[in-house]
């Protein structure tokens, strides 16, 4: 049975003209602007720009610094949304070749969940993440 990868997304984004299908989403983990946001959404659909919209507070998203929150989104376009066919990649995870470094890495998460290299919080650290 495959993963289901969208497990803990705690945003996602919706064809404002479909409401009920999700085109996608991923885990803020306090790191992704409204600005990135924005960037990842006229990649990923081929009409552009779009205008996204939080659907519960109504809040529109625009080209600034703030922290994108967590939510569901609309995605607005004058034209029928289209996802982009460019080939994508999952994120790859690389390995070592000695376990040292995975050693060290997994004692400190063991100990504080905390990113080794950020000292960032790892919320989904209880997944293996």
């Amino acid at each position: 049975m495959p993963v289901d990868r969208s497990l803990g997304r705690n945003v996602r984004f919706y064809d404002s003209s479909k409401p009920s299908i999700t085109l996608g989403g991923f885990i803020q983990n306090g790191s992704v602007t409204e600005t990135n946001f924005l960037d990842m959404m006229e990649i990923l659909l081929t009409e552009a720009p779009p205008r996204v919209q939080e659907r519960t507070s109504g809040h529109v998203v625009a080209t600034t610094n703030n922290l994108l929150q967590p939510g569901e989104y609309d995605v607005y376009c004058d034209s029928p949304i289209e996802v982009s066919n460019e080939p994508w990649v999952h994120r790859l995870i690389s390995h070592n070749l000695s376990g040292r470094e995975d050693a060290f890495r997994d004692g400190i998460r063991s100990r504080d969940g905390k990113c080794v290299i950020s000292g960032l919080v790892n919320s989904r650290a209880f997944c293996g993440n």
